[in-house]
């Protein structure tokens, strides 16, 4: 099961790249994606480690896409 994170605002294409890039990095994710629209992101981790990932991918969409944020808004099944 993974979970879904409604964004502050819409990133650029360029923006969602880069933030992609660097949360498929993280080693506790195991699949991530940025909606067409560009306005949530659906994350899952390995064994359960969403507040591990959650805490680096607050500080990479901040630093990314200037000050964006992202809030739980359901899980996905």
């Amino acid at each position: 099961m993974g979970r879904y994170y409604r964004l502050s605002k819409a990133v650029s294409e360029d923006e969602a790249k880069k933030i992609l890039k660097e949360l498929k990095g993280l080693r506790d994710v195991k699949k991530v994606e940025i909606t067409e629209d560009r306005l949530c992101l659906k994350l899952e981790t390995k064994e359960e480690a969403f507040c591990e990932v959650m805490g680096r991918a607050v500080n990479i969409l901040k630093r990314t896409a200037d000050g964006c944020e992202a809030s739980f808004a359901g899980f996905l099944l």
